[in-house]
């Protein structure tokens, strides 16, 4: 007795002003399975506990390993929900708050992250990229810019120049944006790294939620235009991608030049020694391989640009 298969309700039935109640939601934008046209309890979940019971799943995910992603989210999600219910009221209730409560909160980077994987848009690895983007950052920035009485303060134009020089692959656009986010004050303002760079779900630094976005909107960014290169090989509406094509459309593209043939073998389902120019895969497979593979970590996540290299935070802030 699902309540999402319920008929409309009755004419006229007013929704209760004090958000005991989820309004109906038949919303094309909303997966199908969170569709109900009757009002639905609200669990009013928190931050704290909706992030807990994503990243709970995330890490069951990774536990199967391979197999595990190649179920789509949702699906192993509603599932898990299913299990653990006492019946499948209890289910549709939950999953559908649980939705409800990754809407609410998806002006912040965590909920985000975790709508675009509910949405199939972001694969687990990448969501976990993004939650450990800032981290990642603060102990590159500690390893290098760290004094020896452990004092974490350089000037303004040190930190963005370290920056730049840890996310080479960010368009200058994004950079000029995420100077707006920066505190005031000319270049040589001191400012401390470790606290711009904090990540907390309730305390974020701007500088924090500006990365963030910008981490998710570079990947949905290359995903689409991995996927339009991807479609321009395939003709007559058949499902499946052939390796040479795939290959030649790819290699005038600069930011997938970085693909190696263990990452086609990988998408391909095949040894690095098998890959021929005919070799085929199913489109929807090879695209979220492909996500799941180094390149879209590579090119997006904070790295040294060589292991002795050295953080200098040299350059003119304009």
């Amino acid at each position: 007795g699902a309540a999402g298969e319920k008929a409309g309700g009755e004419e006229g039935k007013e929704m209760p002003k004090d958000g005991s109640m989820l309004e109906p939601d038949v919303s094309q934008d909303t997966p199908m399975p969170f569709r109900h046209k009757e009002p639905v309890k609200n669990l009013k979940f928190s931050r704290k506990k909706t992030a807990e019971f994503i990243d709970d799943i995330m890490s069951r995910r990774s536990r199967i390993g391979s197999n595990g992603q190649s179920t789509p989210f949702i699906s192993f999600m509603l599932q898990h929900i299913k299990e653990t219910a006492n019946n499948e009221d209890d289910a549709f209730e939950f999953a559908v708050n649980m939705y409800a409560a990754v809407r609410r909160f998806s002006a912040e980077p965590d909920f985000l992250a975790y709508l675009l994987l509910i949405l199939g848009k972001l694969p687990d690895t990448l969501a976990r990229d993004n939650k450990q983007l800032c981290s990642e950052l603060l102990r590159i920035f500690t390893a290098h810019f760290e004094t020896g009485d452990g004092t974490r303060v350089i000037t303004k134009q040190k930190f963005f120049y370290g920056l730049k020089e840890v996310l080479q692959n960010k368009d200058n656009k994004l950079w000029q944006d995420m100077v707006t986010y920066f505190p005031a004050g000319g270049p040589d303002v001191q400012l401390n790294f470790e606290s711009l760079l904090l990540d907390d779900m309730y305390v974020l630094s701007p500088i924090v939620f500006a990365l963030r976005l910008q981490h998710l909107e570079e990947i949905i960014n290359l995903a689409d235009r991995l996927e339009k290169a991807v479609q321009g090989t395939v003709t007559d509406g058949s499902k499946t991608v052939k390796y040479g094509l795939v290959d030649k459309a790819l290699r005038d593209d600069p930011l997938f030049e970085l693909l190696q043939p263990d990452d086609y073998a990988r998408a391909f389902g095949v040894g690095p020694g098998e890959l021929e120019a005919t070799t085929e895969q199913d489109m929807h497979t090879f695209l979220e391989l492909m996500k799941t593979g180094e390149v879209f970590h590579i090119l997006f996540f904070p790295s040294m640009p060589s292991d002795d290299a050295e953080l200098t935070g040299t350059g003119e802030m304009t």
